[in-house]
């Protein structure tokens, strides 16, 4: 929690990422047991980091995310990867692709 740089720090912004794609592939039970560990060290970050956190253990976040992780199980064409792609570049100053970077983690590791 805190770690990296960014006003929202990068490593929290991967976390946010894995959370909502998790919530994304229906696996809310490995969602519920990552935000306990997150919710306890959330003191360790920032507010607005804190707030999108929080978010992000409910499912909500950015819509290109949700386009990209639709896109993770095969749901795009290249057109749409592209597109999805150059928007998740003017998320922040590198939150998008650290979001999409934990997206990618949990869709590769949490296959039933």
């Amino acid at each position: 929690m805190g770690l990296g740089p960014g006003l929202t720090p990068s490593g929290d912004d991967i976390l946010g990422g894995i959370l909502i794609a998790l919530h994304c592939l229906g696996r809310l039970d490995q969602a519920g047991i990552l935000w306990d560990a997150i919710g306890r060290e959330a003191h360790r970050t920032n507010r607005i980091s804190q707030a999108h956190l929080y978010a992000a253990a409910h499912g909500m976040g950015a819509e290109v995310l949700h386009g990209w992780i639709h896109a993770l199980q095969g749901e795009a064409d290249r057109q749409t990867l592209y597109s999805l792609c150059e928007r998740l570049g003017r998320v922040g100053h590198t939150s998008g692709w650290d979001a999409a970077l934990g997206a990618c983690l949990a869709s590769l590791n949490a296959r039933p």
